[in-house]
């Protein structure tokens, strides 16, 4: 095993052997062996990646939020001195 889902077994985070079950519970009849080596071969590191991106993005999007709010107030507050 190299990559992709056997990274999460080397990590301690869930088996392999317990992924392939809960994709076999899930898929039933339907499930095929290409699906449990997509599964098997899976580059986690790609989802990582964007995980961290959306959580970057999502705080900037926060601090963009209480920059507009502090540049609402002191334009208010402006206005009032007039």
């Amino acid at each position: 095993m190299q990559g992709g889902a056997s990274e999460l077994f080397m990590a301690g985070r869930r088996s392999i052997t317990s992924i392939f079950e809960e994709y076999t519970r899930f898929a039933g009849k339907k499930g095929r062996t290409f699906d449990l080596q997509f599964i098997e071969l899976f580059d986690t590191k790609l989802v990582e990646v964007s995980v961290r991106r959306i959580q970057q993005e999502k705080a900037a999007q926060q601090s963009l939020a209480v920059a507009g709010s502090m540049v609402g107030t002191i334009l208010e507050r402006a206005q009032s001195l007039f």
